[in-house]
Formats: structure tokens, sequence, C-alpha cells
């Protein structure tokens, strides 16, 4: 049985990755949780509820339960971004013009917070959850505070000089708690970096172009940070993901070899950082180290060997396997590595694809 009717266009993992929640086309948001904290989740946020849990089958394979925990309904259109608070509060945004907060114990949505345009991004406040973040398809990042459902601050990306409109794609924050910083990927192939400041505004820091001003743009995705790191990565519709260092404003790597011309297609990181995995428009799952072993290597022709040096600025060593029949929409790991004895890094990933479907895989590598 399919998780989703239509396509599934986002996934994300609440912190620990014991929740997962999905949606896309068909416009509702399911919560996927751990089969062995199913009971506890009942417990906890279903006891006393007026609506029945569901049941969980105990001859379900894997670790995730096959039935969703909770299915939010109530967006009138598909949805393209969501992101976890803590505490298990979820926000959702979509082409309906409404980001909607939600929490695992609640059956219907706690708050709309309506806007001009399409939404295709949000993201949680790091430090302070009661504020969030959205994107949105009128060139403005709203800073909003969800209690008092008003905006505390916004800021308007500035056009160019052949452009009449600005097209924010996605946002995301940077999660050390040193700073507090906030990333804007546009249609139109930007970056820019903005200081949140204690009073909650939204100041100019920075922006760069991922492809050089001379090269034609391409949408970016997503913008994910690396753990423990001031590098982020930045996956965009020219079938690249990039590696970049926001403090020296330098490409420290581009990882190729995925095909991503029309999808909102996301790379993203393991929880230590060491592997990028992102899907496929050609229904594959790509693997990249992070990392490159740096070496001169023999490469055999008709001629006799050749001796030539990896690019330390370009990786396109990856590893694949074909996951769906059709887009593998998205691809991620769990944020948290399981416990293991046997010295391997046990580790949860998920897929889905453009057809409603979602798996989850083991995967077991050494920790080096």
């Amino acid at each position: 049985e399919k998780a989703h009717t239509g396509a599934i266009w986002v996934m994300k993992f609440a912190p620990g990755g014991k929740v997962l929640a999905s949606a896309g086309d068909d416009k509702n948001v399911k919560i996927w949780v751990l089969k062995s904290q199913w009971n506890h989740f009942v417990e906890k946020y279903m006891k006393g509820k007026t609506d029945e849990p569901p049941v969980l089958n105990e001859e379900d394979d894997g670790y995730f339960a096959s039935v969703p925990f909770r299915v939010f309904e109530g967006s009138q259109a598909p949805i393209l971004g969501l992101d976890w608070g803590g505490q298990y509060f979820l926000l959702s945004a979509g082409t309906d013009r409404v980001v909607r907060l939600w929490h695992i114990a609640r059956g219907g949505q706690i708050a709309s917070y309506p806007h001009p345009d399409t939404v295709p991004t949000v993201a949680f406040h790091p430090l302070n959850p009661r504020y969030f973040l959205s994107g949105c398809l009128d060139g403005k990042v709203r800073l909003w505070n969800s209690n008092a459902r008003k905006v505390s601050s916004h800021h308007r990306l500035e056009q160019r000089n052949d452009q009449q409109d600005i097209l924010i794609t996605t946002v995301n924050f940077d999660k050390r708690v040193k700073l507090v910083r906030a990333y804007v990927g546009t249609y139109d192939g930007r970056i820019t970096v903005l200081d949140v400041s204690m009073t909650n505004s939204l100041d100019y820091y920075t922006s760069f172009d991922i492809r050089g001003a001379r090269k034609t743009a391409r949408k970016i995705t997503s913008i994910e940070q690396r753990p423990n790191s001031s590098s982020i990565l930045i996956t965009s519709n020219d079938s690249r993901i990039r590696l970049f260092d926001v403090e020296n404003s330098q490409l420290t790597c581009k990882y190729k070899g995925l095909q991503n011309q029309t999808s909102q297609i996301k790379g993203s990181f393991s929880h230590d950082g060491k592997i990028i995995i992102s899907g496929d428009e050609k229904n594959f799952v790509y693997f990249w180290e992070t990392e490159t072993h740096y070496k001169l290597f023999n490469h055999t022709t008709g001629k006799g060997p050749l001796k030539r040096q990896l690019r330390r600025d370009k990786n396109d060593c990856y590893y694949r396997f074909r996951s769906h029949e059709s887009r593998v929409t998205n691809a991620m790991f769990a944020p948290e590595a399981l416990s293991d004895n046997e010295g391997f890094v046990k580790e949860i990933f998920v897929t889905s694809d453009s057809k409603g479907n979602i798996k989850f895989f083991l995967n077991l590598r050494n920790p080096s």
C-alpha cells in the first residue's frame, strides 16, 4: 500500500530520528513512528484523546510502522515544505499560500499564517521555537512570532537589473549556538545570508551566486548545514550539489552524478557529516563521501596506463542503487545513528518517489 496518493515532495525527521513527517500532492501530512517507540507515543500523545489510535501491525518488517501515527488534514493544495520544532511541533507550507502549525498530540491544526503567494519553504528558529522563518514567492523572507501570529521582521531580496521577481525557493538556519544566521536560496541560483539579531530583526550579511555571475542560473532546491561546521550543502537544478564554506566565501567541493533538472530534490548529510545522500530523477539514490581520498591512480587506456590527479573541488566518485520505479523525490539519513556493539556505524535512511511510495533502509559502514 502506498504511503501517499501522488508525489511525495517533502519529508523531514524530527530531532532524535524517532518520528518522520511526509507530505506532497495529496495535501495530507503523515506522521510515521519507529515501531519500538509506538506504544510510548500512543501512551504519551493519544491517551485520553477522543480519536482512536491506529492499530499497529506487529508483523510488519522494518524499523518504522507501516501505518501513520497521525494524518493531518486541512491544506487546500500540495505541500512543499515541512520543519520540526521542539516538543514535536511541526510546520507545513505549500501552494495554498498558508503555513500551518501542528502538534503530534493534536488531530488538527493549531494555527495558520497566510501569505500573499506560494510558500515553498519554512524553518523553525533554532534557539527560540516561538519564531519561524518562511520563504515566499513574493520575494520576502518573513520571521514570524507564532504565538502572536504576526510577522516580527521581514527582508525583501534585492532585484537584479534584468529581473522583475525574486522567487524564494528554500530557507534554513545556521544551527550553531554562537550566532543565528538565515540562509535564503532563490530560483535564479543566488544565496543570501541574513543575520538574525537578538531583537529578531533580519539584517543583510552577504550574498553570492552558486555558479558565478557569468553562468546561467539554476534554481536552488535546498540548503543544509554540515554538522558542527560553517559549511552548507546546496542542491540546485543543474544536477550539482555544492559544499560552500560560508565564513571564507569559498566553494569547497562540487558533487556530480545525479540528474536533477526540474525536481525539488535535496541533498543532505549523514548524522556525522561524512556521507552525502540524494535522490535522482532517474530512480536512483546517490551517495558521496564528503571528504575524498585524493590519490594518483592508474586508468588503463589503449595507449597504456594514464595517471591523473583527482581534483579536490570536484567529486564524481559515488555509489548509487535503483531504489524506486519512478523519480526519487527524497532521500535522507535519520539524524542519529542506531546503537551498535559490533564496531559499525548503523544508520537508517529513507527514500520516497513521485508515485507516493516510502522505503526505509538500514546502512552499515565503518566509522573511519
